[in-house]
């Protein structure tokens, strides 16, 4: 079953279907949104967020495709993880997507055996 607004973050308004439906065994996740601010309070520039944007290494799952962790020989325990929860993965993997232009939010497209773990308290993790 997939969150309503998990479908909706990755649908375009005017349509009721996703902008972007992983096919075969991917993954889409929303990746985590960088801070905009140092610890100190100083603002990052533009480039510094962009840098942490492409290495994020943590994002919530959005949508699976129709044959992701399907394969009963190398998931033999099933799914490692549903829409809404939050994962880690490798930085730089997968396909990056942004649906518009200057938007914030960004997706990737993962292979069902990229994901490393699920997180319970992802505003806890630091990577």
């Amino acid at each position: 079953m997939v969150k309503a607004e998990a479908v909706l973050a990755v649908a375009a308004p005017e349509e009721e279907t996703p902008a972007v439906m992983p096919c075969g065994y991917k993954v889409l996740v929303r990746v985590q949104t960088p801070e905009e601010r140092y610890g100190s309070g100083l603002w990052k520039t533009a480039h510094a967020v962009e840098v942490e944007q492409e290495s994020a290494m943590i994002g919530e799952v959005c949508l699976l495709g129709p044959d992701a962790y399907r394969d009963e020989k190398r998931f033999p325990n099933g799914s490692w993880c549903k829409p809404g929860d939050w994962v880690m993965f490798r930085a730089h993997m997968g396909t990056r997507i942004r649906l518009a232009e200057g938007s914030d939010v960004h997706y990737r497209l993962l292979n069902d055996d990229s994901i490393e773990a699920v997180l319970t308290r992802p505003k806890e993790v630091k990577t």
